[in-house]
Parts: structure tokens; sequence; C-alpha cells
């Protein structure tokens, strides 16, 4: 049912059916309701009730504009300039989105010039990518480039200036200076051992070096990248100083570990990076009870220390057994994907299920033939974010394993309320948790238990067991 307001923005619904509506006002030039949750207000009436006196407040998009100039004032063009938001929760940084757009972005014109709009109020940080721009390297001779820069001229996430932004603000003039700073070269070589695949070590194709920063700002993919030649050997061009940590890969599969790497003042050159002992992990999934497994299972194993970037795979075959093919030496966690109607109960290892506490291998023969046993007798949380005694509409909510730990984090799993605050979580295994809400999209697989204590007192604990239903209310958080 839709209602078109006057030109006081008064609306009216009539002979609406009893029931809980979700409210949900739109116009051009305005924040959309699915970007911004003011737009929503949920309502419920009963049979007779005359609901008077309803206020929406569309937001108006804010825009942020200025120039990237280079170190002498001049207008630098095709520089990428994105927006990072911070978080009041936890301090977190993250590519911040806009209307319509999965991150809030411009590239300069010709004039040096960016404007990046459709965005809601909240604190921002603008970062100027300045993409491969580097002299040519002379023997002997310091090598000087662009490098990434934050508004309004800061070479790290740390010193990085905060702006504010308001509803329907224009941010005009915010100008950053592209540093121009020393840059170096990282370079080396891949060494296979015993345990690669033939076709690795010697290197017979190309592998894959990347660089990240250790702390955690984005990095522009142009010059952090390299790849083998048929020796193994690579080099990585124009790095800033900083602490990175180096990966290696080959095809989809990963080589080693991350490796630290310091860059301070000079080259880095002559590194070996070791190619990692590597396993093979087999197995059979069964189902509880002999009921049928689900179609198109998929096994992942992620390393407990490095759970975010590596990752390998095996589908389960009819019969349900796996092959999880070079697999690098750690402690691991298993599980199955997908599981909204199945949970993993039992990963067993030798007699010994290590669902909860992770498979170690230790040796590329250590690793035991594993019984997966899966069960249908899935929990469910169906329940309601509140503010203020009032529906949430467009908010987070992050379930949390009890106690936490790093082998554990896969169990937790998030969601998004709707129009009307409400929310559903499937596919949960039985356990102890906590139920947290938020106002945004929060990241918690990083954040140490003590960081969570100060929004215990709106959070709620769940018990599942076996085949729950759980209804529950939870309280949306305010930063702390």
């Amino acid at each position: 049912m839709t209602a078109v307001s006057d030109t006081s923005g008064n609306f009216k619904f009539e002979t609406l059916p009893p029931g809980s509506y979700a409210l949900v006002a739109g116009k051009p030039g305005f924040l959309s309701y699915g970007y911004d949750s003011d737009a929503i207000r949920p309502v419920t009436g009963r049979a007779g009730d005359e609901i008077t006196g309803l206020e929406i407040r569309l937001t108006p998009p804010a825009f942020i504009s200025g120039r990237a100039l280079d170190a002498f004032g001049e207008p630098m063009r095709n520089v990428r300039v994105r927006l990072l938001q911070q978080s009041d929760y936890f301090h977190q940084t993250r590519l911040a989105s806009s209307e319509g757009r999965a991150i809030a972005e411009a590239r300069t014109d010709a004039l040096g010039e960016f404007l990046i709009g459709g965005l809601k109020p909240g604190k921002y940080i603008i970062l100027a990518d300045s993409g491969k721009r580097v002299a040519t390297r002379v023997a002997g001779q310091a090598v000087e480039g662009y490098v990434n820069t934050y508004y309004p001229n800061a070479g790290s996430l740390s010193a990085a200036e905060v702006v504010p932004v308001a509803a329907g603000q224009h941010l005009s003039g915010m100008d950053i200076w592209v540093r121009k700073e020393a840059v170096f070269r990282v370079s080396g070589k891949v060494v296979g051992v015993e345990g690669m695949r033939s076709d690795v070590a010697p290197w017979g194709r190309p592998g894959t070096l990347t660089l990240e920063a250790r702390d955690g700002r984005p990095l522009s993919r142009e010059w952090l990248g390299a790849t083998t030649n048929r020796e193994g050997q690579f080099e990585i061009n124009s790095v800033p100083a900083g602490s990175y940590y180096l990966r290696a890969t080959h095809g989809l599969a990963p080589i080693n570990m991350r490796v630290p790497v310091n860059v301070v003042d000079a080259d880095v050159t002559g590194l070996t990076i070791l190619a990692a002992p590597v396993t093979e992990i087999t197995g059979r999934v069964r189902m509880e009870g002999d009921g049928k497994l689900p179609p198109n299972a998929i096994i992942r194993v992620r390393p407990v220390e490095d759970s975010r970037y590596l990752t390998w795979s095996g589908h389960v075959q009819k019969d349900g057994t796996f092959t999880i093919e070079q697999v690098l030496l750690g402690k691991h966690l298993i599980y199955l994907s997908p599981g909204s109607r199945t949970y993993t109960k039992q990963v067993l290892a030798g007699g010994a299920d290590v669902l909860r506490t992770g498979l170690d291998l230790a040796e590329p023969q250590a690793a035991p033939v594993l019984e997966v046993v899966l069960s249908p007798k899935v929990a469910m949380i169906e329940g309601v974010a509140l503010r203020d005694g009032k529906t949430f509409p467009n908010g987070y909510v992050t379930l949390v394993p009890e106690p936490m730990r790093p082998e554990s984090r896969f169990f937790m799993s998030s969601t998004r309320t709707d129009r009307n605050g409400r929310f559903t979580m499937k596919g949960l295994t039985p356990g102890d948790y906590k139920l947290y809400g938020w106002e945004e999209s929060v990241e918690l697989v990083n954040v140490p238990p003590q960081d969570l204590q100060p929004y215990d007192a709106g959070s709620v604990s769940v018990r599942l067991a076996e085949g729950d239903t759980k209804q529950v209310e939870v309280q949306v958080a305010s930063p702390r």
C-alpha cells in the first residue's frame, strides 16, 4: 500500500487490517530506507485503532569534495580517492559505502578534483590511492614515488585526520597533498620442499607474491604484488617503508603462512620463501541416525591463527568421502558448509572430537582419517532488536559463543534486522552464546573478549539445545 504526502508532508492510510507494518518513506534527493534506518517506522495496530502523529525524518545525503595535489601543489589526475568510515565501536575502520555503491570512491579529473556523494552522516577518513607513480630506478640512487596518503598529508592510518560529516553537508576543500617518499624493492626466491606438487617444486608455472600492511590499512594492488619467474624468483617494486606480511600462492593454493617483512630505509633483497610442508586430509561425512547427506556439501579447513585469509576445501562425494589437498601444517578448524539445515556435531580424529579445539597437524604424515558427524537438529533464534522500548530497523545482531576463544570463531553468526527490527538466525550449532545488538555492522573476529564486556549489559545469554527455537529481545547498544 502506498500513499503520497501533501505539500506539508502529511499522509494517511485508511481501512488497514490489524497487524504489524513497516512504514517506509522515500523521496528523490534523500537517502533511501535501505541505506538509512531513519526512513523506516515500525507500526502495530489493533482493530479500531487510529494511529496519528507519526513522523518520519528523511536524511539528505552528504558530499565530500576536494583535490589531489602533488609535492609541488600541482593537480594529480586519475587518483583513486576512497573513504574509510570510522566506527565508535571498538575504534574500527573499514571501507565506507555510499548510496547505491559498495565502496565510496571517485577518481580525480584533469583538474585533480574529486566528488563523493550519497553519504550518511558519520566520521570519515579520506585516502588518496597513489597507484603506480614511481620514477625510473637508477642504480645506486634512492627512488622516490608517490605513496598512499590520508587527508590531509598523513602517511599512516593512525595519523589520519578524522572528518565528521553531518546530514546534507557538502564538505568542500578537502585537498590531499599526496606524499612523495623513498620507495624500495622487496625481492627473493620461493623454494619448494618435499610434499609440494611436482609442478610447484621446481617451479613450472608462476606463483603470486602479495604484501599486506600489518596495520590493516588499505593498499594499492598495483604495486603490492608480483609473480615469480620459472626459477621462483620475484621482485616487488615501489614499496613504501613499513611493516608487512608477505604471502605466496600458486594458483589457488597457499604456499606458506604469512611471513613478516620490515622495510625501513633500504631494499629488502635475498629473501628465501620456503614453501611450507603440506599434507592431505581425508575422511568421511555421515549424518547422525543414518539420514541423507545434504547435496553439494563442502568441507572447509581454516587455520586457527590466520582464518581470515587462508582456506582449503573439498567436495563431499555421494558416499560421504572427501579429500582436501595441499593443506599447510598447523592447527586447523574443520566444518561443513552449507549448514542451514544441518550442523557439524563432531569432527572425530583418532576417536577424539576436535570440532571446538582444532585439528593439530605437526607433520605431513600426521593427518588421521576424519569422521565428520552431522545432525539435522539445528537450532534457531527469532528475535527483535530494541532501543528505548522501540524496535530498531536495519540494525545488526551478532551471536558470540561462550566462552569466546580463537578456536570457536566460526560458530559466530551475524545478521541484519528487517524493517520491523526483527531477525532470524538459522542453522545454529547448539551451545552457549551471547547475543549483541549494534547500530551498524561490527567485526568481532579479532576483538578481545574483555573489550566486549562494556556491552554485556544489553546482551542476552542464550543456551541452545538441539532443535531449539528461542524467542529473544536484544538491546541495540550505543558505542562506548
